[in-house]
């Protein structure tokens, strides 16, 4: 079976959201294993298909120093790499780990 990894900033109300929860479902209908990995919570917005595997990425984006936000994203890489190969990214991964960067400067 193929499997197909979405990641996603958080499942709250907004279209980009309903979109990949959508997409996430046409894709579980063709055969395909199907995970949803997001970040923020709460998780408002789910698919339809019960087979579809919803992790969430409980990162504690306050508590991360400026120093491990490098291991960090290296670390999320390997999980998403070695775990859920093959993946779809979505465009706010990058988006996120810019964020954390950003919000740990500011301190």
């Amino acid at each position: 079976m193929k499997k197909i990894t979405f990641l996603i900033t958080g499942l709250g109300m907004v279209g980009d959201e309903t979109q990949v929860s959508n997409l996430a479902d046409k894709f579980a209908e063709k055969g395909f294993d199907v995970t949803l990995a997001y970040i923020l919570e709460p998780a408002l917005v789910k698919p339809s298909n019960p087979n579809i595997k919803l992790v969430w990425l409980d990162l504690i984006i306050i508590k991360i120093k400026k120093t491990d936000i490098k291991l960090l994203s290296t670390l999320i890489i390997c999980f998403l790499g070695f775990q859920l190969i093959p993946s779809f990214f979505s465009a706010y991964f990058i988006e996120i780990l810019l964020g954390i960067a950003l919000v740990d400067l500011k301190k």
